[in-house]
């Protein structure tokens, strides 16, 4: 979460070539500690589908992923954005083309 610096994870679906975000949950540092280990890298369009809660958190509808490669919650309105990992502050551009994601099974 941008706001208060804790993890969580997102549930992404692919549905005609797309990845949809559907569902976000708080995670514990175990949780997040075993996902970083196997990660995979994932391309195409990101979109956040109809049903998506936001973050777990703040509720925050959106998210971006930050130069250092993390994910945070974004409002969906504000032009700039603090990453919750790395600290880095910034303005947004672009769209968001690939994530590199742990599998679940």
């Amino acid at each position: 979460c941008s706001k208060t610096k804790v993890g969580f994870g997102i549930r992404f679906d692919q549905s005609a070539g797309n990845w949809v975000a559907g569902w976000a949950f708080p995670m514990n540092q175990e949780t997040e500690e075993q996902n970083e280990s196997g990660t995979v890298h994932t391309e195409g369009q990101f979109t956040i589908g109809e049903g998506y809660p936001g973050c777990p958190e703040c509720k925050a509808p959106s998210f971006f992923r930050c130069g250092c490669g993390k994910v945070g919650c974004w409002d969906g309105v504000s032009p700039t954005v603090t990453c919750p990992w790395c600290d880095h502050f910034g303005t947004l551009q672009g769209t968001l083309e690939f994530l590199n994601a742990s599998e679940d099974c």
